[in-house]
């Protein structure tokens, strides 16, 4: 069943299509039919849109954990709308707010704006409600009107617990009950085991947590429909080659291998923490004609006698706005930021730079680029190598201190470059060392990856550069 589970999230995105009552704080509520639903630091969403690839009609639903309040409603509504809108989301226009009709002991207040974002012209509503000492809040975000129907059957179908008791039963914000999947129903051990893992969400991606598993997730506006899925820990086969061969078998079931526009590859590598980790990345589809060409791709982690797994799914690499290679790729900044509770075994920052000692270069179509690292904390950029004429061999046992045209330390993941012309301003940024097999692990090339930020707009993005031999 588990394996299931994960499989229909990679498919679906774990819709919820029951017409059960649940329970949300001091809510009672119906979830809408047929809506993807996400828990995300205690706020509960719903979420739906009309078509992949355009954004023109959707709706999102926000559900906020009840709190203490004043009994103006008026006043109360004032300081949500500043909490859930203008802090969250930037708008600053006038909501108009109007105070409705009190209902068993509750008095609703309602306000919205029209605002846009990525040329999408979108209404932003807030409905606040006070009463018994609290106050709790919905913020809807719509365009278009496909979907205003069913946002007012959800809030026709919702009830507020009478004097505000019942937020007091549940063990915190976003508790719920319900019979479908997304109950979560974990085992002690399941949660300790999903528990074990530390890492940071993409940005504006959603979380859904379930017994076997976390699934992240974009949320509109992105068009996409891809995810990454965390996995409980598992105890670990005989190799890290194994494991992840079986563990993408058991993910993709009922996938085949597809010919892609991006190559199949294979990567390991062992990261600044000193777990060792393997990646498999494949273009994989349904078995016909008529069904997408995806990618998708496990990363197994070994810790210790346990072994962690991370799978994903997006469209082909080349045109994905998820992992992608000409647009955005959230791969690397949830890769820099996993951590481990139960592992504690960091490598030397001597030992990284050691492993970052020679010659690197990326070459593209319209542009190349060469670094060379010295053990000692000297570099030398591609004009300081070629006037320099250094290898990767002398580089690797250079130990003049007068090496290159700058310096670099490293902590963690961070690498800061200091040129020597330049000391006022050092340049930050990431970095992984990994090797990469394009022909299913026969040959394997040393991959050097560092972000840069643009001098442009100041977005970041990442290099990859190719050990020189």
């Amino acid at each position: 069943m588990k394996k299931n589970l994960i499989f229909l999230l990679i498919l679906l995105l774990a819709v919820t299509a029951n017409g059960q009552k649940e329970h949300f704080d001091i809510a009672t509520f119906i979830a809408p039919k047929g809506w993807q639903r996400a828990d995300t630091n205690g706020v509960l969403q719903f979420f739906k849109f009309r078509d992949p690839h355009s954004v023109a009609s959707f709706c999102q639903i926000f559900l906020y954990p009840s709190r203490e309040s004043g009994t103006d409603p008026m006043e109360n509504f004032n300081a949500e709308w500043n909490t859930h809108v203008v802090a969250w989301a930037g708008m600053n226009g006038d909501p108009r707010p109007q105070a409705g009709k009190p209902d068993k002991g509750w008095t609703p207040v309602t306000g919205h704006v029209s605002t846009q974002n990525n040329g999408v012209i979108y209404n932003c509503i807030l409905i606040s409600a006070t009463g018994y000492g609290r106050v709790m809040s919905i913020v809807i975000n719509m365009a278009g009107q496909d979907y205003a129907a069913d946002a007012e059957k959800f809030l026709n179908q919702l009830d507020l617990d009478v004097h505000g008791a019942r937020g007091n039963q549940f063990a915190g914000p976003g508790s719920r009950t319900t019979a479908g999947p997304a109950s979560g129903g974990q085992t002690s051990s399941g949660a300790a085991s999903l528990d074990d893992y530390i890492y940071t969400a993409p940005p504006g991606w959603v979380s859904q947590r379930f017994a076997d598993g976390i699934v992240l997730s974009p949320a509109p506006p992105n068009p996409e429909r891809c995810n990454l899925t965390i996995h409980l820990l598992r105890p670990a086969g005989p190799n890290l080659v194994t494991d992840a061969g079986q563990i993408f078998n058991e993910v993709f079931t009922g996938f085949v291998g597809k010919e892609g526009m991006t190559s199949n590859s294979v990567i390991r590598g062992t990261s600044v923490q000193g777990w060792d980790y393997y990646i498999i990345k494949a273009a994989i589809g349904r078995p016909g004609g008529n069904y997408q060409t995806l990618f998708g791709f496990v990363c197994v982690i070994r810790l210790g006698n346990q072994l962690a797994s991370i799978s994903g799914i997006s469209k082909d690499p080349l045109v994905s706005s998820c992992f992608g290679l000409a647009l955005t790729d959230v791969w690397p900044k949830f890769f820099y930021s996993l951590q481990f509770r139960s592992w504690d075994k960091r490598l030397p920052e001597g030992e990284m730079m050691k492993r970052m000692a020679g010659t690197w270069m990326m070459a593209t179509a319209t542009a190349g680029d060469q670094i060379t690292f010295a053990p000692n904390g000297r570099y030398a950029n591609a004009a300081a190598s070629q006037q320099y004429g250094f290898t990767s061999t002398s580089a690797v046992t250079i130990t003049d201190a007068y090496f290159g045209n700058g310096a670099y330390s490293v902590k963690g993941n961070n690498i800061l470059l200091t040129q020597d012309n330049d000391k006022a301003h050092p340049t930050p940024g990431w970095f992984r060392l990994e090797e990469e097999s394009k022909d299913n692990g026969n040959t394997w090339k040393k991959k050097l990856y560092l972000t840069r930020t643009s001098t442009v707009d100041g977005t970041e993005y990442e290099v990859g550069f190719t050990k020189q031999q």
